[in-house]
């Protein structure tokens, strides 16, 4: 009896010893409510699927490259809390062109979202027209943005202008280096001045313009409005997808990395190791101009031999005609060709437009297509022949790139090339019309000509 007795205190005290140990090994969160994860991601938000593709394209490219996770949003999924929102999607950006006209909710959950302490962009055009697609007097988002856009210009629904800052620290602070302003702090080009860039009208209400327009009667580009919660509207009138497609890179990188860093203050993966930056060195050699300045520069050890550079080379006998004697003329064992043989042993040598500097780069749109790929060849095979190795690198002479030359570059191995447009950024895929052209682009330090951009 007192066995027994025994044994079904035993048993008691081992199933209470063992729910003593279950709890221990769940610990805690078993008595705590479940926390829920989720990704950070910037939300994309369109409101008009017809024409998203393209313009979806660019944006999603770039925060790619970026390294920042974004999703395609559309109006219904802002219909949560304010807080839950912004904890989701911490900035929130509406590209041009898909979000025109807005569902009638969407002006009121944004507000609640900023006022939570979320981030908004707007590019250029949303909320200008009403559902039945006539303009409006007021955009549906002017009070949150704290500037009314798209307002009636005499020369239609949009003008071209300029993209100005108020100071060189000021477009630095936006990714715009000094190197890049011309007159007025305006965005330049490679040697052909202030470029010009689509706006709309706008006019402030409350909001702060940090980039603007004097071309022709001063008009905002970029404004903010920050907001007690933490939470910021910064308006941007821009069409950016459209430069990105047509190969000028600056405006979308530099505008996306600005607010997405300094604004909504996102994590990001950094796509270079270490967060380190590089720097190619490329030399290019026009004419036989150049040969007494590089002899001067090899003398005091300029060019190093633990440094490899990117040398690019114009290889013709003339410059600006053909006759004209003026040349590199990499062929001629007096010239040019001993200088290839002495720079190979510091770098690449690559190729720099097409035989005749000047005169390619003066008729490169006149000439019919066989006659520029004869150029190209020309110039390509007479540095292969000499170096023994293949030409992998290409530059444009005077920034003329149109976009054909890429076709050829494919075609023939090249790897890289400098680019006119896309100054920020680092080595990318370039992209025409949202089509990935050619090898891989190399932005430019200093002015540069993106093609065609109007």
């Amino acid at each position: 009896m007192a066995r027994t007795k025994s044994l079904k205190i035993g048993f008691l005290i081992t199933i209470f010893t063992g729910g003593i140990l279950l709890l221990v090994a769940y610990g805690p969160g078993w008595l705590q409510p479940v926390r829920v994860y989720h990704q950070v991601l910037v939300g994309l938000l369109v409101a008009d699927d017809e024409n998203s593709s393209d313009i979806l394209a660019a944006y999603q490219a770039v925060l790619k490259e970026e390294g920042f996770p974004a999703a395609r949003i559309n109006p219904d999924d802002l219909n949560l809390s304010p807080g839950e929102l912004v904890a989701r999607y911490p900035a929130l950006i509406l590209p041009e062109g898909l979000n025109q006209a807005l569902p009638p909710e969407v002006p009121r959950l944004l507000s609640d979202y900023v006022l939570a302490g979320g981030n908004v962009l707007l590019v250029y055009d949303p909320g200008i027209r009403a559902a039945g697609g006539g303009r409006l007097a007021e955009t549906v988002l002017a009070r949150l943005a704290g500037v009314n856009y798209g307002l009636p210009d005499p020369g239609g629904e949009s003008y071209s202008g300029y993209w100005q800052f108020s100071s060189p620290r000021e477009a630095l602070a936006w990714g715009i280096t000094p190197g890049k302003l011309s007159r007025g702090n305006a965005v330049s080009s490679y040697g052909y001045g202030r470029l010009n860039y689509r706006h709309v009208r706008a006019r402030l209400l409350d909001a702060r313009a940090i980039a603007f327009d004097t071309g022709g009667g001063w008009n905002p580009v970029i404004t903010d409005k920050l907001y007690p919660s933490g939470g910021a509207v910064v308006y941007v009138n821009l069409p950016l997808a459209f430069y990105k497609q047509m190969s000028d890179d600056l405006a979308m990188r530099s505008v996306l990395r600005t607010f997405l860093i300094k604004y909504a203050r996102l994590p990001r993966l950094v796509n270079t190791p270490g967060g380190k930056g590089g720097l190619v060195l490329n030399f290019h050699l026009d004419s036989n101009a150049h040969i007494l300045p590089l002899r001067a520069m090899i003398q005091r050890g300029i060019f190093r031999p633990d440094l490899q550079y990117s040398i690019h080379i114009t290889a013709g006998p003339d410059t600006y005609r053909p006759g004209d004697g003026l040349g590199f003329d990499a062929p001629s064992p007096v010239k040019g060709r001993p200088w290839v043989e002495v720079l190979q042993k510091y770098g690449a040598i690559g190729s720099h437009g097409g035989w005749i500097h000047n005169y390619f780069a003066a008729n490169l749109e006149k000439f019919p297509r066989q006659e520029v790929w004869r150029y190209l060849a020309l110039n390509c095979d007479t540095l292969a022949a000499i170096t023994g190795k293949p030409v992998r690198e290409y530059s444009a002479p005077v920034g003329n790139h149109p976009p054909f030359v890429n076709e050829w570059l494919q075609q023939h191995g090249i790897l890289a090339y400098y680019s006119p447009g896309g100054l920020p950024a680092v080595s990318s895929r370039a992209a025409r019309s949202a089509a990935a052209c050619g090898p891989f682009p190399l932005p430019l330090t200093g002015n540069t000509r993106p093609w065609k951009n109007s």
